[in-house]
Formats: C-alpha cells, structure tokens, sequence
C-alpha cells in the first residue's frame, strides 16, 4: 500500500511538473518575442513551442491515466532534450536558463513513468 501511494504521489508531481514546464515554456516565448534578437529566432521560439505542445499532451494523458503516454513519453524525452539544448545557447538570461531545467527535471521524472 505505502508503495502505491508513493507512486500515485510521484505520477501527481510529474503531472505538475509537466504542467509547469508547459507553463515555462509558453513565459519564455513571450519573453523571447519581447526581447528580440536570437531569442526571438523561429529555431529558438518553435522548439519552444513544441515542448509546451508535448508537455500539455503528456500532462493529459496522465491525467486519464492514457495506455498510449509510453509511446508518447520518447517523444517527449527527444523534444525536451531538444529545447533545453537550445535554451542553452542563450547565455545570461533568466528565463531560458529556468526553462532549460525545468524541461530537463519534467523529462527525467517522464522517464521514470515511462
């Protein structure tokens, strides 16, 4: 018993996380479009855009308890490896280097389920 919960608990703070990234992830293109210059960049903002698709879609599918996420979490593991590399190359700013965490933390407990 103390096992399951312990997983219910994970799967509710990975469905979070995914939630939060999501979240991130949609700050960051806006700020990126604020800014200009090679935050605004289609490459940098897509990717971006991609994961907080991905991270919505995985967030759903765990909610209702989806028999397809473990198709969809490879998916999503590529995407956010993706991002956080990109969000990487822009040095000194807050927003991408939170972004760059938060995609790598969503996508190791992602991992984990999956």
């Amino acid at each position: 018993m103390m096992m399951e919960r312990s997983n219910m608990e994970f799967v509710d703070r990975t469905i979070a996380s995914c939630r939060d990234t999501r979240d991130i992830c949609v700050e960051t293109v806006m700020h990126g479009i604020k800014m200009g210059g090679e935050r605004s960049q289609m490459d940098v903002l897509g990717v971006l855009m991609d994961a907080a698709g991905i991270a919505e879609l995985c967030e759903r599918y765990m909610l209702r308890g989806s028999p397809y996420l473990r198709r969809i979490i490879p998916a999503a593991d590529e995407v956010f490896d993706s991002a956080a590399r990109t969000c990487d190359t822009i040095r000194g700013d807050e927003f991408f280097a939170t972004a760059a965490k938060s995609l790598r933390n969503t996508a190791s407990n992602l991992r984990q389920i999956g």
